[in-house]
Parts: structure tokens; sequence; C-alpha cells
């Protein structure tokens, strides 16, 4: 492929937000988001690649006409937690049991977070610990 030889629109964006394609399935807002094997946005499971948060809900329905959700993909957000401790604080977490809850990934010796299976993917690093509520906030990709 040659240079350019004049300006283009780059169509540039934060990145902070981005459309998913999903195919009548329902995801909640603030929910974990996945991509399913045909490319669409599903809840998340800890055996499809994690996407972000969904920003909105779709209801087995299209929405408002389109076949797109938008996900955060970039944020600080608040998940379950069941046995968080104060000293998780910095350590890296993946997708746990279901669409809102987040489990403890495992890391190699090096700084370089190790994955048990393909899809063992890091969602983010623990910012904020409440053992009380059993939470935590995430701040993604990290």
């Amino acid at each position: 492929m040659a240079n350019l030889a004049a300006s283009r629109d780059d169509k540039r964006q934060e990145g902070v937000l981005i459309d998913v394609p999903f195919n009548q399935n329902t995801i909640y807002a603030g929910g974990m988001v996945c991509v399913d094997g045909s490319g669409y946005a599903v809840k998340a499971d800890n055996a499809k690649p994690f996407l972000g948060v969904a920003m909105e809900s779709t209801i087995n329905a299209t929405k408002e006409g389109r076949n797109y959700i938008r996900v955060w993909v970039k944020g600080e957000f608040e998940f379950d937690f069941a046995d968080v401790a104060a000293t998780d604080l910095g350590k890296h977490v993946k997708v746990g049991a279901d669409d809102h809850t987040i489990a403890l990934a495992t890391e190699a010796t090096t700084s370089t977070p190790a994955y048990a299976t393909a899809y063992n993917l890091i969602v983010g690093k623990i910012v904020k610990t409440d053992t009380t509520a059993k939470t935590v906030r995430v701040v993604l990709g990290l």
C-alpha cells in the first residue's frame, strides 16, 4: 500500500466507548461483556474474550432499530467479589462466575499475567476494596 498523497479523515475517537454488534441477547447496563465465537457481544463468562462493561441494556431485541451495544473499554467500575481481602489491592482480576463477579487472576513470577486457559483474560486491576460489601473497584485494562 502506498503512502498518503493527501489528508484523510482518520475517524479518531477517544477509545473509551465502543459500539459492538449483538444478536438479540440480553445484556444489562453495568454488566461485563464478552464476545462470542460469531463476533457478537454477550454477557460475560469466563470462557469468552473480555470486551468491557455495558453502558446500556439490550433486552432480547434490537436497540433502537440497530444491533449495536455501547461498551466501556476504559474506566473504573465496581464488581462483586465474595472473597475480597484488603490485601487484594493492586492485584489483577479476571471474569468470575457471571457478568458482575470478578476473580483473582493467576500471575506468573514475571510482571506478565499467566493465563490458565485461552480466555482467562485480565479485566483490570483492583484499586479499592470493600470487605463489608464484598465489592471491589477495578480499573479496566491495567
